[in-house]
């Protein structure tokens, strides 16, 4: 089975009279979760449960050092978080995606790209 593939939400223009709106994703608890890196992507994550969740981006060797160090978020109940904006280097996977993985059936995901 496949990663679940998320959609970016892509934030409107400068000068738009119309917000985005936020489309939320259940996570894959079995396969876990993907999107399409271009650099300009930040994950939002929510906890819709009652109990904390840990949800993980899993990185990769940066060149020229190696260095990994996946990122590890801990969502209290009912809590939003918001990620940095990903760089590919150190997070997109060989095959041009970036990996969101957990184990909790009450998270879900939006995947912010902004314009720049």
């Amino acid at each position: 089975m496949a990663r679940t593939t998320l959609n970016p939400i892509t934030l409107p223009g400068p000068w738009s009279t119309q917000p985005a709106a936020i489309t939320w994703t259940a996570a894959n608890t079995t396969q876990g979760n993907q999107f399409r890196a271009t650099g300009d992507e930040m994950l939002l994550v929510r906890n819709t449960g009652a109990t904390a969740a840990s949800v993980t981006v899993v990185s990769t060797p940066d060149a020229p050092f190696g260095r990994t160090g996946n990122m590890v978020m801990n969502i209290p109940a009912g809590g939003m978080v918001v990620t940095q904006i990903f760089p590919l280097l150190g997070w997109q996977q060989p095959n041009g995606y970036i990996y969101i993985d957990t184990t909790s059936a009450n998270v879900e995901f939006a995947v912010i790209r902004v314009r720049r």
